[in-house]
């Protein structure tokens, strides 16, 4: 495997830790699995490199021995060989997954889920399915109350079950049962609130922003200074502005209004100033609501797809 460290990937930054696992050990170890279990792992029906094999034991290793408990599973929904160790779950600790999957696909159609009574979360069936191929906006007027008004405009092409099929027909032909069902969402969310139980979120005149927020706001700064000799560095602005970073922790992740039609950058985060967290009022006064689109590194994503591309067999 030819292997280009140029790049600022995370995975760039695992295949090291690769390399000097393997100078110091000459086989793959793990805290949890045993060698049966890793030994199942190098199954040719798989199709995994030895550093997919040492991804998949770290990401897994780190995710359980956090979460203090060996029930969760990464694989659980996940039924073709070939996503069992490349799924969502494991590409979500490497920051790998594609925009397409957080930024283009409902959260219905990337996990095959419907919400029922009292926002329940259940994976589709192929009735489901079927009935959302047959259905047509002109359909749904049916289910309102005679003479309701109804603006012809509002039922827009992308607002339709049709156009839901579609997608879907497209999702599956490109990543398949790559991200499972209701259970790997469950874990998703889980994991997602995992990963921010520490973060460093910023205070920009009493408003609190993500890293990535914050680099909007100076990216506003620069277009609005015409004269390139005016411009700060970004360290000096934040100072000059008064920024300051603040340590919050997610508490809880939530379903964006309609999974039908929202993605996975829509899914809503509340974070709270962990400083507070001795005083339940003081606390959820700092209570703030962002979206995972708002803490996403799309640029640390594309390094990695960099990294794969030039490193394939």
């Amino acid at each position: 495997m030819k292997i280009n460290l140029t790049n600022n990937s995370i995975l760039s930054t695992h295949f090291l830790n690769y390399q000097e696992k393997l100078k110091t050990n000459n086989k793959l170890i793990s805290t949890n699995l045993n060698e049966l279990e890793i030994k199942n792992l190098y199954n040719k029906k798989y199709h995994l490199t030895e550093f997919d094999i040492y991804k998949y034991i770290t990401a897994y290793d780190l995710i359980i021995d956090s979460l203090g408990c060996e029930k969760y599973s990464l694989t659980e929904g996940i039924t073709a060989n070939k996503n069992k160790y490349n799924n969502i779950l494991i590409d979500l600790f490497y920051k790998n997954i594609s925009p397409q999957i957080i930024r283009q696909y409902s959260l219905s159609i990337v996990f095959g889920i419907k919400q029922v009574k009292y926002g329940e979360i259940q994976d589709l069936t192929p009735l489901d399915i079927k009935k959302y191929k047959l259905e047509s906006p002109f359909n749904l007027i049916s289910d309102f109350d005679e003479g309701t008004h109804f603006d012809i405009e509002y039922w827009d092409d992308d607002d339709t079950y049709s156009q839901w099929f579609q997608e879907y027909k497209e999702y599956k032909s490109q990543f398949g049962n790559y991200a499972g069902n209701s259970y790997t969402y469950y874990i998703f969310k889980l994991l997602l609130k995992l990963y921010l139980t520490e973060v460093y979120l910023f205070n920009y005149n009493g408003n609190i922003v993500t890293y990535k927020e914050l680099g909007n706001l100076y990216n506003n700064y620069i277009f609005n200074r015409p004269d390139p000799q005016s411009i700060k560095p970004i360290t000096k602005w934040v100072i000059d502005q008064g920024i300051f970073r603040v340590k919050y922790s997610c508490i809880k992740v939530v379903d964006p209004s309609d999974i039908k039609f929202l993605t996975l950058s829509d899914l809503k985060l509340y974070l709270i100033d962990t400083s507070k967290i001795s005083n339940c009022i003081n606390t959820y006064d700092t209570l703030v609501e962002k979206t995972l689109d708002s803490f996403w590194d799309y640029d640390q994503a594309l390094q990695n797809r960099i990294f794969i591309q030039e490193n394939k067999n």
